[in-house]
Parts: C-alpha cells; sequence; structure tokens
C-alpha cells in the first residue's frame, strides 16, 4: 500500500491514483480493497469522481462504476445535467403580477400553492407584489400640486437667518450701550485698558 499522504494536493493526487489502480487491479473488488486496506468505499469513490476526468481510461475499466452501471443494465446510471454557468433572473411584468395577483385572490381556499407551484413563485413574490400595487395606488391618489424636494431647506434656513438678525441685532444694542456708558463715564472706549 503507498504511504499516507502528505498536506499538498499533488501529494493526495498521487496516493488516491494509487489506491485507485490498486483496487481496480484486485481480484475480489474494490470493496473487499476498501476493507482490506481500512478506507471508506464512499471516500474511494469520492476520490474515484475528483480523479476521473484526469484519467479517462478509469471509465472503460471493469471496476468502474460507470462499466458495471452499463454491463448490468439494472443499475440506473446518473443522468447528465447541463449545468447554466450564471443563473438568469427572471423579469416580472407588471401586467403578469396583477394578473396572478387577481388570480391568487380569486382563488379557492388552498388552490393558491397550486398556482404558486404552477408559476414557479413563492409566496414572498405575492407580498412583494401586493406591496407594490398598494404604493402605486396611494401615490394614483395624491392629488394637488407637487411639494418641492428643497422646500423644507429653504424654510430651515430661512428661520436660522432670521434667529441670527435677531441675535445682531442685540448685539448692536448693547455695543451702542457699552459706548453711551463710557462717554457718560469719559472713558475712552477705543483706547485698550490696562489693569496694572
Amino acid at each position: 500500500m503507498a504511504k499516507k499522504p502528505g498536506s499538498k494536493s499533488a501529494h493526495q493526487e498521487r496516493y488516491w491514483t494509487n489506491i485507485i489502480e490498486q483496487a481496480r487491479a484486485h481480484p475480489e473488488g474494490v470493496k473487499a480493497y476498501c476493507e482490506e486496506i481500512g478506507i471508506s468505499v464512499h471516500t474511494y469513490y469520492g476520490w474515484f469522481r475528483k480523479l476521473r476526468v484526469k484519467h479517462p481510461v478509469w471509465e472503460n475499466l471493469p471496476n468502474s462504476p460507470a462499466f458495471s452501471a452499463r454491463t448490468n443494465g439494472s443499475a440506473h446510471s446518473e443522468p447528465e445535467t447541463e449545468v447554466v454557468e450564471r443563473p438568469i433572473r427572471r423579469n416580472f411584468t407588471a401586467g403578469y403580477k396583477s394578473k396572478i395577483l387577481r388570480e391568487v385572490e380569486n382563488a379557492a381556499p388552498g388552490a393558491v400553492g397550486a398556482i404558486l407551484r404552477r408559476e414557479g413563485l413563492y409566496s414572498s413574490h405575492l407580498q412583494k407584489w401586493r406591496a407594490e400595487e398598494s404604493r402605486r395606488e396611494q401615490e394614483a391618489r395624491k392629488r394637488g400640486p407637487k411639494t418641492n424636494p428643497l422646500e423644507a431647506e429653504v424654510k430651515r434656513l430661512r428661520a436660522e437667518n432670521a434667529r441670527l438678525e435677531k441675535r445682531l441685532t442685540k448685539a448692536g444694542h448693547i455695543i451702542e450701550l457699552q459706548k453711551k456708558i463710557a462717554e457718560i463715564m469719559g472713558i475712552d472706549a477705543e483706547a485698550p485698558q490696562d489693569d496694572y
């Protein structure tokens, strides 16, 4: 038996390639060989599926699962599936959404699930579409002139401007008062005061 694999994938690949080839050559079959060396059959076939791409000759060997499925006829091979590289998001038109919502509203109790399965939808689709529809209805009901989105900002700035003008007027009165007091007391308001 091959020595235990290292941590690198190349070492593990060589180790399992050697194991697979020895198991295929074993006279009693893969299962007996796996029991003999103490490894799981599931692990063996997991590595077999991983490495089969690099070893096309394994497809035709008698111990290959694909070979036994082809020759026995009783075992069924897995169907080949086409995998799309990137899934495409479905887009639903407004007409389709409203048609499905009307159909669900008029459906008998218990028939909603059948409609969803038939169309390949989830109940969350219905919730989202109902919310969109009610939002559209509310927007359609609103009448009157549209409000300017900057109106609130303009109003806030005008209020702040009025407040600052009030403070400026108060500050001007205080300065005038200080000048009059300085004049009465005979102090030159412009000259700096010494505290010495």
